[in-house]
């Protein structure tokens, strides 16, 4: 699937995405208006050569583009963006760029099509404090909120991205009635919400969320190019960096609300990914 991303030097649609349409029909653009402002979704779709350069290889994370799925759009990535002029919008309504999703971040497979590897949904990016959590019934990604505020951590911000692991449920609880996605951390630069990213899980860190279990996956980028620590494993992440799993740990004690989390312990990326596979829907 491809990692999507904000636009690019104030364009509501990237250049590639938008040339890439007549070359690469897959790849789609879409501008829609909202009052003075436009929304900017662009979804895409080809083969991994087919990625448009640009997206690929751009210097921000967010516009990487790893493996694209040619037979479905992904999910969309919703961003503001500049404006367009009457013409601009006419001309991409007369091209059929304008386009719905057919792709929820919650139902995209939980691994990659392509190259079969674990795929994370990023809600809250690395280095901010406002919590931001996935509205299935929305496909979008909005603030979490306490009596109508605004949620934020009050510590010393994410030390990586959190998101989610597609097409898993845990167990149905008091806190979640419905149950949730398997929660996931990946240690990385700070990626919007709505990345979808191909991971490699590290580790596993299981929670007590007041007398309720909570594992949560430690993963790193796939590609060796966007990790900021070279580790691939449990053990590697211990012994080459022994610091990090002690950030993690005071974080989530220290940022919960209440003092209500409490660590019970720390697994290797077999047990990860055995919960992974535990907690997978049938469908996908």
């Amino acid at each position: 699937m491809p990692i999507l991303g904000p636009s690019t030097a104030g364009n509501c649609c990237p250049t590639a995405a938008t040339s890439a349409y007549f070359t690469t029909p897959g790849w789609v653009c879409r501008c829609s208006t909202t009052y003075s402002a436009y929304t900017c979704r662009w979804p895409a779709r080809s083969t991994p050569t087919g990625c448009p350069t640009t997206s690929r290889t751009s210097a921000t994370a967010s516009a990487l583009c790893s493996t694209c799925k040619k037979s479905a759009p992904s999910a969309c990535s919703t961003r503001p963006c500049a404006k367009h002029g009457l013409i601009g919008s006419i001309l991409l309504l007369a091209a059929g760029l304008v386009v719905g999703c057919q792709s929820r971040f919650n139902e995209l497979p939980t691994y990659s099509d392509e190259r079969h590897l674990l795929q994370v949904v990023v809600e809250t990016p690395a280095g901010t404090n406002r919590v931001l959590h996935y509205d299935a019934a929305t496909n979008d990604f909005k603030p979490e909120q306490r009596a109508g505020v605004d949620r934020l951590i009050s510590f010393l911000p994410y030390p990586a991205n959190a998101g989610f692991v597609p097409s898993t449920k845990l167990p149905a609880s008091p806190r979640h009635p419905a149950g949730q996605p398997l929660p996931a951390l990946v240690l990385a630069e700070s990626l919007p919400a709505g990345t979808v990213l191909e991971v490699l899980p590290v580790g596993l860190v299981t929670l007590d969320r007041a007398g309720e279990l909570e594992p949560v996956v430690l993963a790193v980028p796939a590609r060796p190019s966007q990790r900021i620590l070279p580790v691939t494993s449990w053990r590697e992440l211990r012994q080459q960096y022994p610091a990090a799993q002690e950030v993690l740990r005071l974080w989530l004690l220290r940022s919960a609300e209440h003092g209500e989390v409490r660590v019970v312990g720390w697994r290797d990326e077999r047990a990860a990914e055995q919960q992974i596979r535990q907690v997978q829907q049938k469908s996908d």
